[in-house]
Order: C-alpha cells, then sequence, then structure tokens
C-alpha cells in the first residue's frame, strides 16, 4: 500500500498543480483516519508532523482557495495537541542550506511561500503551542516540547 501511495504522490507531484496536490493530501488523511482510529483505541499516543493544519495552510500560501474545506466537517480525528515550532526566517534559512538541500529544490519561492505560511500559522497561535526554536538546540526544543505533553496531561491525566 505505501509503494502505491509514493506511485501516485510522484505523479500527483509531476503535475504541478497545487489543487490537486491539496485535494490528494487531504483525501490521504481522511484515508489514514481508520488506521488511526486502531492505535488510538489501542491505546498508543500519535504524533503527526504536518497533518491537517499544514496542509490547509501551505496549500492556501500557494495560492489553493481552501475555504471550501471546513476542518470541523472533515471525517477526521483532530489533534487534542498542535505544537507549532518557528523560526526567523534567516536562521531557518541557514539550517536548511546546511542540511545540503539542493537549490534546486529550494528556491527563491520557497523561501515566500515558506514566510507566508509561518505568518498565517502565527495568526493561528491560539489553536497552537508555539515554541520559537531560533536560538534553541535541537534538544531545547525535544525538552520544551516534553514539557508541553507533560503540563498538558497533568492537565486532562492522558493525552
Amino acid at each position: 500500500m505505501l509503494e502505491l501511495f509514493k506511485s501516485i504522490r510522484l505523479r500527483v507531484e509531476l503535475l504541478k498543480y497545487p489543487e490537486v496536490r491539496f485535494y490528494f493530501y487531504i483525501t490521504c488523511v481522511i484515508a489514514f483516519q481508520k488506521e488511526l482510529a486502531t492505535l488510538l483505541n489501542a491505546g498508543h499516543k500519535v504524533f503527526a508532523d504536518r497533518y491537517i493544519y499544514s496542509i490547509i495552510i501551505m496549500h492556501k500560501v500557494m495560492g489553493v482557495i481552501v475555504d471550501c474545506v471546513d476542518i470541523n466537517l472533515l471525517p477526521i480525528i483532530t489533534p487534542n495537541i498542535s505544537i507549532l515550532l518557528t523560526c526567523d526566517p534567516r536562521e531557518r534559512n541557514r539550517r536548511i542550506w546546511k542540511r545540503e538541500i539542493k537549490k534546486q529544490k529550494y528556491t527563491h519561492l520557497d523561501e515566500f511561500v515558506l514566510n507566508r505560511a509561518q505568518l498565517y500559522f502565527m495568526s493561528l497561535k491560539n489553536v497552537f503551542y508555539v515554541i520559537d526554536t531560533t536560538k534553541k538546540t535541537e534538544e531545547s526544543v525535544f525538552n520544551s516540547v516534553k514539557s508541553i505533553l507533560n503540563e498538558q496531561q497533568q492537565k486532562v491525566g492522558v493525552l
């Protein structure tokens, strides 16, 4: 199944139509719900990087009209905790280049999209716990996330 997903994803990305890409990713999130529910019902904790908020926000800043998708009406399990990791754009760029991402993959347009996305995420900061990672080490970021999770667990008794 994973190979099929990868194959379809590659073809969707090659189309260069952000609207098709948006609906493909929304459909993937919906398709994952049965497996997600099974994991949660079995008592597992699930951490998802780039779940529904990222899909909507990233496509919105790429120019896709996403207002037709109401997150509250989607048949999905919504996160009980959402953490937004932010970073000063100059530091973010330095980190990206340090990871040796090919220049073709990280263009000026990508930088523009990332900057707009971060601003849009920040406008929704009441939805997220926000951690500014600009001056933090990986270990410090991990400890900040762990602290938020522990605090939430103490409030509700379970995550």
